[in-house]
């Protein structure tokens, strides 16, 4: 049993591009040799219509977005203008901001602080708009 697949591409060809040679036998299958594209490889912007579960790491992404968990106590204006009106939000009695998709307490004035993350997959993850 032969298995094949077809993936829609758009190639843009240079003058000073070299082509791979192709062969076609009597059987209808084809033999490229060169070199071959990178299919898994993402480009910025692109999207995938497979749907992924990614667990994140939460202690790495403690220490890669450290500063986010030290900015300390601010009004809500502050974090509004760093981070944009669509990426702070009230979740429970806590305010949190969305880095990098999880998002993250932050110590808003008059509101209870507490160090928290919530990444895709856990129960009060809300989607940005």
């Amino acid at each position: 049993m032969i298995l094949t697949s077809s993936i829609a591409c758009e190639s843009v060809v240079r003058d000073d591009a070299v082509l791979p040679k192709t062969d076609t036998n009597v059987s209808g299958q084809t033999n490229v040799q060169g070199r071959a594209q990178d299919v898994n490889r993402s480009e910025t912007g692109a999207r995938s219509s497979t749907s992924q579960t990614t667990t994140v790491n939460k202690q790495e992404f403690r220490s890669r977005y450290s500063e986010v968990f030290s900015l300390g106590r601010h009004p809500k204006e502050f974090f509004v203008q760093r981070f944009g009106a669509n990426h702070f939000r009230l979740i429970g009695n806590t305010y949190f901001v969305f880095v990098d998709s999880c998002w993250v307490a932050v110590d808003v004035d008059g509101f209870v602080y507490t160090e928290r993350l919530i990444c895709p997959g856990d129960p009060e993850f809300v989607e940005v708009d």
